[in-house]
């Protein structure tokens, strides 16, 4: 049976509560409690070492832990086969054979799985991978390769999905790719949790949740969060020589560093300011390339929202 037809114990398909996990005297995770509500997306924040990957390990039951974790009401010790089921996982780096075609690396994970070959060409054909079937896996972009992952992750039409840095090893095409992906999983219903170490998916998410050092600092709405950490993403705009007044112009009405290199604006703004921004650009500006480089989110910015030593 599928995972999406398990029945639904409560409104959190997610539930975490007083997490901890030790590495002998190192404390990963410490007291760390969440939920995520049914059909909801939340951004798990904080910068690399903050915890986010060990919290993923402890939900996947790949880690004994303390605390208590329960995916749609089943225990990820006591009854890890169902909680599993139920999650689809996407790491940072996938683990593929470079050597073998995209449907066969596909086929194999999914006689793993117990799952049928037609499935496989459902997935494929939803991440838009099928016209590439045929190809090495080791030919793919990285953002292929995500997308690949993401519809092996899909097999058994898990209702949540979890993944970890998903746009860290991207280039921008396959961010923007992804970020379509995530419109179309929620969509379907999808709970998803996705750990970055970046700003740039807080349009995506009804919720957020920032850890640092093992511990959770905050949790709310995520372009809130982002604001209050003062998190500043930097949009690179290139436009023809005639637009150039125009588009500086528009630029130093959001950020007082607007910056010309080479025939670009470098413009430093806000999170929460960054869609109107490059919105105005691109309606009054002939604009030829546009580049949003997503603000990383550092242990120091966090002691902004409290909580920091």
């Amino acid at each position: 049976m599928d995972a999406k037809k398990s029945k639904k114990y409560s409104a959190y398909l997610l539930k975490i509560e007083n997490l901890t996990k030790r590495y002998g005297k190192f404390t990963a995770l410490d007291q760390v409690s969440m939920e995520l509500e049914d059909k909801s997306t939340t951004l798990l924040l904080g910068p690399n070492g903050a915890g986010k990957t060990t919290l993923i390990r402890c939900v996947m039951g790949l880690v004994y832990f303390q605390g208590k974790i329960a995916v749609d009401g089943q225990d990820v010790i006591h009854n890890n086969k169902a909680a599993k089921s139920m999650v689809g996982y996407v790491p940072q780096e996938s683990s593929f054979y470079d050597n073998m075609e995209v449907l066969d690396q596909s086929y194999l994970i999914a006689e793993l799985k117990g799952r049928s070959r037609e499935e496989v060409k459902d997935r494929l054909g939803q991440v838009n991978l099928w016209d590439a079937r045929n190809k090495r896996v080791g030919s793919l972009s990285s953002g292929m390769k995500q997308r690949l992952g993401i519809a092996l992750a899909l097999l058994g039409d898990p209702p949540l999905m979890i993944f970890d840095e998903p746009t860290s090893n991207i280039d921008l095409r396959g961010q923007l790719e992804f970020e379509n992906l995530l419109t179309d999983l929620s969509s379907q219903g999808k709970t998803l949790l996705i750990a970055t170490h970046l700003s740039g998916l807080d349009e995506h998410a009804q919720q957020a949740v920032v850890l640092d050092k093992g511990k959770m600092m905050a949790k709310g709405q995520p372009g809130e969060l982002l604001k209050r950490i003062n998190a500043i993403d930097t949009i690179y705009v290139r436009v023809s020589e005639d637009s150039m007044a125009t588009a500086k112009e528009i630029a130093e009405g959001y950020s007082n560093e607007v910056m010309t290199r080479g025939g670009w604006l470098l413009i430093p703004v806000q999170v929460s300011a960054k869609a109107s921004l490059a919105k105005a650009i691109l309606n009054g500006c002939n604009v030829l390339d546009i580049l949003i480089q997503p603000a990383t989110i550092e242990s120091q910015y966090l002691k902004l929202i409290g909580g920091g030593n």
